[in-house]
């Protein structure tokens, strides 16, 4: 049974996302040439958006730049929350209510092929019926170009859980009136730390200088879900540098000696986790 969850338990400040590159003498590396110079010519040349968010951490992966950039080029925003499978629809529908989006929202799972009925629905609605380019944007890791392939029927566009994956944007024809553009994921300029980047998946476990902190922040927030145990350790009430020593034990992830290598069961752990494997 699933267990309802405050979907800003890990964070309370990331999704404001504060902008350095307003700040005098800031080198902007997001440019009219950079990304959000290609994010704001998609979305000008675009009918509709749509904003991929992992359900798991609606708000934190929500971009409130790129809805402002598409509210001034007055495009219609739909806001997808994906990957619902990993938390119930309900508890999604929740957390969308909680954000008092004021946005057409659609939950889909691309892992049991939900929901694409209603996001095409929603696209068809938005467009009133007429051919349509569609804008796909969101943070890396989200499932941009899985939602794509959902939507297409087919895999046409390459996925991977490596933060970052998608280059350039890239291009999918659904049907003879619907065409997606999936652009690069991007990290805003923002205050989020390198535990915050790992447990939305923008940030590769094999990337970070202390898997440790992120594997144990990870793991009291799933005490705080109500998750009793993880990959076969009782984690309730257990100290989180202790269930991570015992994780490490129970997967074999040992040093000399037969020491738990609590570094390398971190990002074990925080790899399971942004492919999105239930049973962690």
């Amino acid at each position: 049974m699933k267990k309802n969850f405050s979907h800003g338990q890990f964070s309370e400040n990331i999704s404001e996302g504060k902008d350095f590159s307003r700040r005098p003498g800031f080198k902007n590396r997001f440019d009219k040439k950079g990304f959000w110079g290609r994010v704001r010519r998609t979305i000008a040349g675009s009918n509709v958006v749509l904003e991929i968010i992992d359900a798991r951490f609606p708000e934190q992966t929500r971009n409130k730049r790129i809805e402002n950039i598409a509210r001034r080029n007055k495009k219609k925003v739909i806001v997808v929350f994906n990957k619902v499978d990993l938390i119930g629809t309900e508890n999604a529908r929740k957390a969308a209510q909680e954000m008092d989006l004021k946005k057409e929202t659609v939950f889909v799972s691309c892992t049991e092929k939900t929901g694409t009925a209603k996001l095409r629905k929603a696209i068809f609605e938005a467009s009133r019926g007429k051919s349509v380019k569609v804008s796909v944007v969101g943070y890396p890791n989200t499932g941009k170009s899985s939602v794509i392939n959902l939507l297409k029927g087919r895999k046409t566009m390459r996925t991977s859980s490596t933060a970052g994956f998608t280059k350039g944007e890239q291009y999918a024809r659904v049907s003879e009136k619907i065409l997606l553009i999936d652009t690069p994921g991007v990290i805003p300029l923002t205050e989020m730390d390198e535990t915050s980047l790992a447990l939305i998946g923008a940030r590769s476990p094999g990337q970070l200088q202390e898997p440790e902190l992120a594997a144990e922040k990870l793991v009291k927030l799933l005490q705080g879900r109500g998750k009793e145990e993880i990959c076969g350790v009782k984690i309730k009430g257990l100290d989180t540098e202790k269930a991570m020593e015992e994780i490490a034990l129970r997967k074999g992830k040992l040093k000399k000696g037969g020491l738990p290598d609590v570094k390398a069961a971190s990002k074990m752990l925080l790899l399971d986790w942004q492919k999105g494997k239930k049973n962690l």
